[in-house]
């Protein structure tokens, strides 16, 4: 498993509203999932079919999800974190 987080020390106040998420890999097939759209910030992850994935993230990350599909090409999907948010019990 590789987890890769990289935060700067300089921190804008976008960054600094995390929230705890979670990723479930549904499918039967490994997923690359990587945040990079928020300055000073970085995720990276392999998911495993059936494997779910708690994270941190910022408040306005966007999650990407990299799959290969059954004719070799890789597709991508795009998550807002703050859909997969998780809520306070």
């Amino acid at each position: 498993m590789v987890v890769i987080l990289d935060s700067a020390t300089s921190k804008t106040a976008e960054t600094q509203q995390k929230i705890f998420c979670c990723y479930h890999n549904i499918t039967n097939h490994i997923q690359i999932i990587k945040i990079e759209n928020i300055d000073n910030w970085y995720l990276e992850h392999i998911t495993f079919p059936g494997e779910r994935f708690l994270f941190e993230a910022p408040f306005h990350g966007e999650l990407q999800v990299y799959q290969n599909t059954s004719d070799g090409k890789i597709s991508c999907q795009s998550i807002q974190c703050d859909r997969i948010k998780v809520e306070d019990i």
